[in-house]
């Protein structure tokens, strides 16, 4: 993840993971929010909150220039793969975070939202644990949640003074959450 300065059009900063070995995320950087959240380390809106093809989001300061903290927005416990000698499969589900953002009313929570259709609320202050998972499965014509696949979140976006999420997905659902 990089800072630019756009008149100038130079980089100000690389963001790496601890001790500079590397960048902080294994695919594509796929959605971005910036100046907003508070966590412990700071009280003003100098966060971002960066979203990663690889199911990961990463909480930055941008006055710091410091990686604060990982949000794994899929449980790697629940992973289907398997590897064997016999047959190797591999685990297909979609893991990108398509959608991230800062909440208004409450500075210390944060939204993640994925390709599988999940809405994720992230509290900040603390251990950055997952308060809350919204399923868009759950939602779609009254179906029951088989496991099949649902559609992707598109966008995110907090209401500005109450604790509500919007969102879009890929098969053109919006709802509040």
């Amino acid at each position: 993840c990089r800072v630019w300065n756009p008149k100038k059009g130079t980089c100000r900063h690389v963001f790496r993971e601890e001790g500079g070995k590397g960048y902080f995320a294994e695919g594509s950087l796929t959605c971005l929010d910036v100046s907003g959240g508070v966590n412990k380390e700071d009280s003003g809106a100098n966060l971002g909150l960066v979203g990663c093809e690889d199911g990961t989001a990463w909480i930055v300061h941008l006055v710091n220039k410091k990686i604060l903290s990982c949000l794994h927005h899929y449980d790697k416990s629940s992973s289907s793969s398997t590897n064997n000698d016999t047959n190797m499969e591999e685990d297909t589900a979609p893991r990108s975070i398509e959608a991230v953002g800062f909440s208004k009313s409450h500075p210390h929570w944060c939204a993640t939202g994925g390709a599988d259709g999940l809405v994720k609320v992230w509290d900040m202050n603390g251990n950055n644990q997952c308060r809350q998972t919204c399923n868009h499965r759950s939602l779609a014509d009254g179906e029951a949640d088989n496991g099949d696949s649902a559609a992707g979140v598109t966008r995110l976006k907090w209401h500005p003074t109450k604790p509500y999420i919007y969102t879009t997905t890929s098969d053109g659902m919006v709802c509040v959450w």
